[in-house]
């Protein structure tokens, strides 16, 4: 369905004072701001007591309905052209937002409808933590894995902005020493001695970039999917006049000639985004010069499990290590869809990958705590 009908649509839908907003694919892609594929269809949300209106109208631009055996749930309407839209309907709350109910018979709040843009019009659509929620329970497409991947991209540029929020304390930051964590310089001062180009994947806010420039790198290059990030990182390198380069690109995908690297630098947060782990180590294995080294320092892969309370270490009951992912319902996260790549799944990708496997170890101390004063005895 084509960006114009779905905005005409919505046009006669408002005109007739019909509470809808955006859902599914196209809803996704208007929380992105942009259409990133097709659509065959339109999912739309609607408050119950305007179901039978919307049906109404849809009918009297050629829709009728050719499924409404889960009326609690959907009821989806055919064009004679083969467009389809597919309603959700879902009961408004006292305190606000909605309560839909899924083909399980359970029940999940939605918060109110956020802005989104749909061919550069604003619009409403089904907030982003909903959209995540409804991407769960059922055997991913290759459709929902593209739209999962979209999701997080704008849950992690919503989080990029507190890059730019704290620009001046990161800069301070960067200005001084200890960058990198005590483990790494010992483990990479050999590698960056020599003066590596380094490429870092998933790069962040891009302190690290900095850190390994001043432990000896000639040339760091930054990639990440969040052009937030990318703008800060690269505005800070040319302030403090560093040999930091950036890049806004998916990993994998890195945006550079094979076997530029002598180094591929990555972790502290970011394997946890990867959706296919084998095609990251393949990736990382392209940018490697012969002889080139990888450097992951990152979460164990237990860590998501265990809870944030304070009076004693407690498993979460809702996650498992070997799990496919989990909703992460913490900062950056907020709602996003994280991937449980355990240990033995990360050394067999780097491995098969051809790299050879020099060091393996484990540490008790996080590299990162909560900025908030939290404390969790785990």
């Amino acid at each position: 369905m084509p960006a114009e009908q779905v905005l005409e649509l919505l046009d006669l839908l408002d005109a007739r004072g019909i509470d809808v907003w955006v859902d599914g694919g196209w809803g996704v892609d208007a929380l992105a701001g942009r259409q990133t594929r097709e659509h065959g269809d339109l999912d739309l949300g609607v408050v119950r007591p305007h179901l039978d209106t919307a049906i109404e109208v849809l009918g009297a631009t050629g829709y009728a309905v050719t499924d409404a055996r889960f009326v609690e749930v959907t009821v989806q309407l055919t064009h004679a052209e083969g467009h389809r839209v597919d309603l959700h309907p879902s009961t408004p709350m006292p305190g606000g937002g909605t309560e839909q109910t899924d083909f399980d018979g359970n029940t999940f709040h939605i918060p109110p409808p956020e802005i989104g843009r749909i061919a550069g019009r604003e619009v409403r659509c089904l907030p982003l933590s909903a959209q995540f929620h409804t991407h769960q329970g059922y055997d991913l497409r290759p459709q929902d894995h593209h739209d999962l991947a979209l999701l997080n991209q704008v849950v992690w540029e919503r989080a990029s902005e507190k890059h730019v929020r704290e620009y001046d304390e990161l800069l301070a930051e960067a200005r001084g020493d200890g960058l990198l964590e005590r483990r790494e310089v010992e483990l990479l001062g050999p590698v960056l001695a020599t003066g590596p180009v380094v490429v870092h994947f998933q790069s962040g806010h891009g302190l690290d970039d900095v850190g390994l420039v001043k432990a000896g790198a000639r040339l760091v290059v930054g990639v990440d999917y969040s052009s937030v990030a990318v703008g800060a990182a690269q505005r800070r390198a040319v302030e403090l006049g560093v040999s930091c380069r950036y890049a806004v690109a998916e990993v994998p995908g890195v945006p550079v000639r094979d076997g530029c690297a002598d180094l591929v630098y990555t972790g502290k947060g970011a394997l946890i985004w990867m959706r296919d782990i084998a095609a990251w180590a393949r990736d990382v294995a392209r940018v490697l010069r012969p002889g080139g080294h990888l450097f992951v320092y990152e979460a164990h892969p237990a860590v998501p499990l265990w809870t944030w309370d304070e009076d004693e270490p407690r498993i979460r009951p809702d996650r498992s290590y070997f799990a496919e992912s989990h909703v992460n319902d913490t900062f950056p996260g907020n709602g996003a869809r994280e991937w449980q790549w355990n240990l033995g799944q990360i050394v067999t990708a780097i491995t098969t990958a051809g790299l050879h496997l020099q060091v393996l170890e484990e540490y008790a101390e996080p590299f990162w705590r909560p900025q908030d004063g939290t404390t969790a005895a785990a």
